[in-house]
């Protein structure tokens, strides 16, 4: 529609660092999305004022657990190695400037489901050797990370990824390309190892995030994760707690509304209402278990992941 004021002009800066120069300068008012690293600078000017909240955001890497280029990802021990092989502390603080803190899953601390019970940093380089060992890749293994060409800080992550990697004996190789070019040809199904993704959870929930990333009827999980078993366990719990809480249903119509809807033929609606332990029920509450279940078992893109600082400002950003 027509705008509500015509003194508002909207520009496009794609070059990171150009958006501090100009906020510097005065030649814009107000940025999004500006490097960690010029968060002091900013914080430095009078002339700026640096807002700061928690962010949505997390960064993680996305490791295809299907790959025929890179087979030793099929292993769960091997995906596992590779989050041992992390150090996220160092990430947030090299990378992020401390403006972002580790998690253990895809979901940023205030999401609804979030459970502080899994470890958020399981760094330790002699568990990864002890698990590539185990898997038969004592002697490492090569891989690629893509990444985004646009995306300096994501850049710069996965450089710093690469060396810790190596240090497990693990080569990996940095490949940054076209943002917009990477998701085409993830979506075609071309073969990968692993790659720098971003999730911001808009709906503050869950399942939001698990449903686009981790179900086997989504079109985004591109790390290709399927357990049977696993999903089994969670429509299996669904049942049990809808019949557990039985008594907190009004009515036996809305009682048998849930069964119907946990034993329902679509399995997609079956994994949204499940991928996580909430049934969304009157009367259930989150149990965080299934997160640490689904990590124990080598969960695939849920390794590494980090959760933002949000920056928002007259100065700094949203940090992935």
């Amino acid at each position: 529609g027509t705008p509500k004021t015509k003194y508002l002009e909207m520009r496009v800066v794609p070059e990171t660092s150009q958006r501090s120069v100009l906020l510097e300068t005065g030649e814009i008012d107000f940025a999004y999305d500006v490097l960690p690293s010029d968060v002091e600078r900013l914080n430095g000017n009078e002339n700026l004022q640096v807002l700061e909240d928690v962010s949505f955001k997390t960064f993680y890497l996305t490791l295809n657990c299907t790959s025929e280029d890179t087979p030793a990802l099929q292993d769960a021990r091997v995906r596992m190695a590779i989050e041992c092989a992390i150090d996220k502390d160092t990430l947030c603080d090299a990378v992020m400037y401390g403006y972002a803190e580790p998690i253990g899953t895809l979901l940023a601390p205030g999401v609804f489901g979030y459970s502080e019970s899994v470890p958020a940093n399981t760094y330790d380089v002699e568990r990864a050797k002890e698990l590539l060992a185990e898997a038969g890749y004592a002697d490492g293994f090569s891989m690629s990370i893509w990444v985004q060409s646009s995306d300096q800080t994501r850049q710069e992550a996965c450089i710093v990824i690469q060396d810790m990697l190596r240090e497990v004996g693990i080569e990996a190789s940095v490949e940054p390309m076209d943002s917009q070019v990477m998701d085409d040809r993830m979506v075609k199904g071309e073969d990968f190892g692993m790659s720098s993704s971003m999730w911001y959870n808009l709906m503050g929930d869950a399942d939001y995030a698990y449903y686009s990333n981790i179900s086997p009827e989504s079109t985004s999980n591109f790390a290709h994760y399927n357990n049977p078993e696993l999903l089994q366990e969670l429509l299996d719990a669904e049942l049990a707690e809808i019949q557990q809480n039985r008594s907190s249903y009004k009515t036996e119509e809305e009682y048998q509304t849930a069964l119907d809807k946990a034993l329902g033929n679509a399995q997609n609606q079956q994994w949204r209402n499940k991928c996580y332990q909430d049934t969304y029920e009157p009367g259930s509450t989150y149990k965080p278990i299934t997160l640490a279940m689904a990590l124990e078992e080598g969960l695939g893109n849920m390794n590494s992941t980090f959760n933002c600082t949000g920056v928002v400002q007259v100065g700094p950003w949203p940090i992935h």
